[in-house]
């Protein structure tokens, strides 16, 4: 028996003078799925990010000094820093309620997105993992003149990857080597970096 098709629940967010995009995957099951609702908790939000497994309005709270932890300050924050948010799956099934996009099939791309791009002229494009911008050049085409950043995934698993990475392994010669949760303060400078121009 097949599961249950799930259907994006956010559409695209556009803010009021867009200069930059967001470009996720497909949101996890207890916001997508009607019957899993009941699980979202009270310290989630029910919107672009919200599950406690996905960090990135804390990553981005952290860069800007914000406080990003309602949907209204994270809308707020949006509105004020010209960014907007799509994802490049429309509609999907999933193996067994996974939140891995591995575990994602019968997958309807957002091919809207294309149209969405061009119509807003942005001028930068995140894109949350390398695996959203693979599938963003495969099944929904690129754009010509955004500049393209692949970030570090916010995600709770993202950092595992990151030991991996060359410029970790060059950066971690530069640090005390006491220094505790080194792969989670990298991916903090990462995303001050790339947002706010920090080094």
């Amino acid at each position: 028996m097949k599961a249950l098709r799930e259907h994006h629940p956010y559409g695209e967010y556009l803010s009021k003078k867009p200069s930059s995009l967001i470009i996720g995957s497909f949101p996890i099951g207890k916001f997508t799925h009607p019957k899993r609702r009941a699980e979202i908790k009270a310290n989630e939000i029910d919107f672009y990010y919200g599950g406690e497994g996905n960090h990135l309005w804390k990553l981005l709270g952290k860069a800007f000094k914000m406080q990003l932890s309602t949907r209204e300050e994270i809308v707020s924050f949006l509105e004020a820093n010209n960014i907007s948010l799509a994802d490049v799956i429309k509609s999907c099934r999933r193996k067994n309620g996974s939140a891995n996009d591995a575990d994602l099939y019968d997958i309807e791309w957002n091919t809207g997105l294309r149209d969405f791009i061009q119509k807003n002229h942005f001028k930068k494009i995140y894109f949350t993992s390398k695996k959203v911008y693979h599938w963003y050049t495969k099944h929904i085409g690129r754009v010509e003149g955004p500049e393209e950043v692949i970030l570090l995934s916010p995600s709770a698993n993202g950092v595992r990857s990151i030991p991996r990475m060359q410029e970790y392994q060059e950066w971690i010669l530069s640090v005390d080597e006491t220094l505790e949760k080194k792969t989670l303060l990298f991916r903090e400078l990462f995303y001050q970096k790339v947002f706010k121009g920090k080094k």
